[in-house]
């Protein structure tokens, strides 16, 4: 998310940091999210990851004195792309249903394709480190206002309430897939069906 990735830019700032040193961080979380890619989370290594990165252990661990947090700001620069994504496709969509019914549809699809973001998200949700928190919670609400924002024909403080409640629902959808209790087909049948529910059109009882 954009406003994730502006949080690190201006923590970088506030931090005093070069242009020489803010390329190193930057180079640090690029290679997290290569590793990410192909890895389990549990399966990589802070030692690895300096390595990859070319800066020292030492280097890295003063710039993210922790493994969760370095995870954190992983997520939040992965799902930078986002934000411009989706405003782009709820431009060609003709109503809101279509619109955020997009959006939740490409979240999805995009967490099959990348299945250890999502444990990270699992995993941060709950994780005891204050700093990644703080960084997690901070991408939370900033992909929620940007399904709020796709919303272009509702009230605002419906579509923010809207866009919470669809959210949640994505997220219970992707647990059950995470665990293996259902299929990405079952989350996004689920998406449809809760975004229809969510406009008004209920299924009638048979």
């Amino acid at each position: 998310m954009q406003g994730a990735q502006a949080s690190l830019a201006e923590a970088d700032a506030q931090a005093g940091l070069s242009v020489a040193q803010r390329g190193r961080r930057e180079a640090i979380v690029a290679k997290t999210i290569e590793l990410l890619a192909t890895r389990e989370p549990a399966q990589i290594h802070m030692r690895e990851i300096a390595a990859e990165a070319g800066v020292a252990l030492a280097t890295l661990y003063r710039y993210f004195p922790s493994k969760e947090l370095l995870y954190a700001h992983a997520v939040a620069a992965w799902g930078k792309s986002f934000a411009p994504m989706t405003r782009s496709q709820a431009g060609k969509a003709g109503c809101d249903a279509e619109r955020i019914r997009g959006a939740l549809r490409r979240t999805a699809k995009a967490y099959q394709r990348w299945p250890n973001f999502y444990r990270l998200i699992l995993f941060l949700e709950i994780t005891e480190d204050r700093e990644a928190g703080k960084v997690y919670q901070a991408f939370s609400n900033q992909y929620q206002g940007l399904l709020a924002t796709v919303l272009e024909d509702t009230e605002p403080e419906d579509a923010t309430l809207a866009a919470e409640i669809l959210l949640s629902s994505l997220g219970s959808a992707l647990r059950k897939w995470s665990l293996g209790q259902w299929t990405i087909e079952q989350v996004l049948d689920h998406i449809d069906r809760a975004v229809t529910l969510v406009f008004g059109q209920p299924r009638p009882r048979t």
